[in-house]
């Protein structure tokens, strides 16, 4: 048994969460040392995620009363006199700027806080930072991978799941696939390069998930790239 991740899927319900989470954190702040201007770090992230999805839901609606008007203008009764032409909404003043990557920056302060000694499981729950519990059978895993190449070389996408990491295997001359690497964060890049005069190639790829040292689950379905000469 082992916990999914805490935070949830689409922008709204994870202002939610967010909102919660800054309600709550100075409450724990003491016994987990969260310092202020980690505090005030969430407090502006927190303000600048619901301003832009204000924003969004202000547009949103604004576009589509133009779009009705629009729509009067062209088809509409001739005898209907139309209201003014709807005006720019009233600006909001926006909140303090914060850097790119608000939830991955929560993200790394909640894995703090978890490594904190004083943690406990009602403050993961107060702070709705456990997700929650789900079983996984590893014979069921089956990975899926997608491959393009770059100049770096192949890059074979995969999702690591609950799994250590992926075995990979690769075909290049229709003889058969050979094992080509272990790899434990996606992407994987196979930097092997095309024989020069060679043309455009097929690179055969497939992988299989392991657990520790042990492969587990199914082999995923072979996928091929057409590679070329750098």
């Amino acid at each position: 048994m082992i916990h999914g991740n805490y935070l949830p899927d689409g922008d709204q319900p994870r202002k939610t969460w967010l909102d919660n989470f800054n309600l709550k954190l100075p409450t724990h702040s003491g016994t987990l040392g969260i310092t202020v201007p980690q505090q005030d770090s969430v407090k502006d992230d927190t303000k600048m995620w619901a301003y832009i999805l204000g924003e969004i839901n202000t547009f949103t609606a604004e576009k589509e009363e133009r779009v009705e008007y629009k729509n009067l203008l062209r088809n509409g009764d001739e005898n209907l006199v139309l209201p003014a032409v709807p005006g720019l909404p009233l600006p909001v003043v926006a909140p303090t700027l914060v850097k790119a990557g608000i939830f991955k920056r929560i993200g790394k302060l909640v894995q703090t806080i978890k490594n904190h000694s004083n943690y406990t499981e009602s403050i993961g729950q107060d702070l709705q930072i456990i997700g929650a519990e789900q079983v996984h059978n590893p014979d069921d895993l089956k990975p899926v991978i997608t491959g393009h190449q770059t100049v770096e070389g192949v890059k074979i996408g995969w999702k690591k799941l609950f799994a250590d990491s992926q075995d990979f295997y690769v075909d290049r001359d229709g003889n058969g696939f050979v094992y080509l690497a272990n790899d434990t964060h996606p992407p994987y890049i196979d930097t092997a390069t095309v024989p020069a005069g060679a043309g455009a190639k097929i690179w055969k790829y497939k992988s299989v998930y392991k657990i520790g040292d042990k492969q587990v689950g199914l082999f995923g379905d072979p996928i091929e790239v057409t590679v070329r000469e750098n």
